[in-house]
Protein backbone atom coordinates (compact mmCIF):
# COMPACT_ATOMS: atom_id res chain seq x y z
CA UNK A 1 0.00 0.00 0.00
CA UNK A 2 2.86 2.38 0.76
CA UNK A 3 3.93 2.16 -2.87
CA UNK A 4 0.73 4.04 -3.77
CA UNK A 5 -0.36 5.96 -0.67
CA UNK A 6 1.66 8.14 1.67
CA UNK A 7 -1.28 8.25 4.09
CA UNK A 8 -2.55 4.84 5.16
CA UNK A 9 -2.95 2.73 8.28
CA UNK A 10 0.32 1.41 9.67
CA UNK A 11 0.27 -2.05 11.22
CA UNK A 12 2.83 -3.02 13.83
CA UNK A 13 5.56 -5.19 12.32
CA UNK A 14 4.83 -7.65 15.16
CA UNK A 15 1.38 -8.34 13.64
CA UNK A 16 0.70 -10.35 10.48
CA UNK A 17 0.64 -7.83 7.60
CA UNK A 18 -2.23 -9.40 5.61
CA UNK A 19 -5.04 -6.85 5.46
CA UNK A 20 -8.50 -7.85 4.23
CA UNK A 21 -10.26 -4.56 4.95
CA UNK A 22 -9.63 -1.23 6.62
CA UNK A 23 -11.14 2.18 7.30
CA UNK A 24 -9.04 5.08 8.56
CA UNK A 25 -10.59 8.37 9.64
CA UNK A 26 -8.57 11.34 10.89
CA UNK A 27 -9.40 14.98 11.58
CA UNK A 28 -6.55 17.42 11.09
CA UNK A 29 -6.83 21.11 12.00
CA UNK A 30 -5.68 23.53 9.30
CA UNK A 31 -5.00 26.41 11.65
CA UNK A 32 -3.49 28.70 9.01
CA UNK A 33 -6.81 28.79 7.11
CA UNK A 34 -9.08 28.32 10.17
CA UNK A 35 -10.40 25.03 8.75
CA UNK A 36 -10.44 21.30 9.44
CA UNK A 37 -9.81 18.39 7.09
CA UNK A 38 -11.47 15.03 7.59
CA UNK A 39 -9.45 12.41 5.77
CA UNK A 40 -10.93 8.97 5.14
CA UNK A 41 -8.93 6.16 3.56
CA UNK A 42 -10.56 2.77 3.11
CA UNK A 43 -10.48 -0.43 1.12
CA UNK A 44 -13.56 -0.77 -1.09
CA UNK A 45 -14.75 -3.66 -3.27
CA UNK A 46 -12.52 -3.88 -6.38
CA UNK A 47 -13.92 -2.76 -9.72
CA UNK A 48 -12.50 -5.88 -11.38
CA UNK A 49 -10.60 -9.01 -10.45
CA UNK A 50 -6.89 -8.65 -9.82
CA UNK A 51 -6.96 -5.04 -8.62
CA UNK A 52 -7.23 -3.34 -5.26
CA UNK A 53 -9.61 -0.39 -4.90
CA UNK A 54 -8.97 2.32 -2.33
CA UNK A 55 -11.20 5.21 -1.32
CA UNK A 56 -9.48 8.50 -0.55
CA UNK A 57 -12.04 11.00 0.70
CA UNK A 58 -11.01 14.55 1.64
CA UNK A 59 -13.54 16.81 3.38
CA UNK A 60 -12.27 20.29 4.12
CA UNK A 61 -14.50 22.76 5.89
CA UNK A 62 -14.65 25.92 7.96
CA UNK A 63 -17.32 26.78 10.48
CA UNK A 64 -17.86 30.52 10.38
CA UNK A 65 -20.32 33.16 9.30
CA UNK A 66 -19.31 34.98 6.14
CA UNK A 67 -20.90 38.09 4.73
CA UNK A 68 -20.23 38.04 1.02
CA UNK A 69 -20.58 41.75 0.37
CA UNK A 70 -16.93 42.02 -0.68
CA UNK A 71 -16.44 38.65 -2.41
CA UNK A 72 -15.06 36.86 0.65
CA UNK A 73 -16.91 33.64 -0.14
CA UNK A 74 -15.32 33.16 -3.55
CA UNK A 75 -11.87 33.74 -2.07
CA UNK A 76 -12.54 31.26 0.73
CA UNK A 77 -13.77 28.60 -1.71
CA UNK A 78 -10.64 29.03 -3.81
CA UNK A 79 -8.46 28.76 -0.72
CA UNK A 80 -10.24 25.56 0.37
CA UNK A 81 -9.98 24.06 -3.14
CA UNK A 82 -6.24 24.78 -3.28
CA UNK A 83 -5.69 23.19 0.16
CA UNK A 84 -7.80 20.14 -0.80
CA UNK A 85 -5.62 19.66 -3.88
CA UNK A 86 -2.47 20.06 -1.80
CA UNK A 87 -3.70 17.42 0.67
CA UNK A 88 -4.58 15.02 -2.16
CA UNK A 89 -1.12 15.36 -3.70
CA UNK A 90 0.47 14.86 -0.27
CA UNK A 91 -1.46 11.59 0.22
CA UNK A 92 -0.39 9.82 -2.97
CA UNK A 93 2.93 8.65 -4.40
CA UNK A 94 4.40 9.08 -7.87
CA UNK A 95 3.50 5.45 -8.58
CA UNK A 96 -0.16 6.29 -7.93
CA UNK A 97 0.09 9.31 -10.22
CA UNK A 98 1.40 7.01 -12.96
CA UNK A 99 -1.61 4.73 -12.47
CA UNK A 100 -3.92 7.66 -13.34
CA UNK A 101 -2.37 8.06 -16.79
Amino acid sequence: MKEYLRTSPEISPDIHQGLSAFFMNVMIPQADIQSTVILNVAAVPPVREGVVSILLDIDLYRESAIEDDDGQLLGLLEQLRARKNQIFEACITDRMREAFR
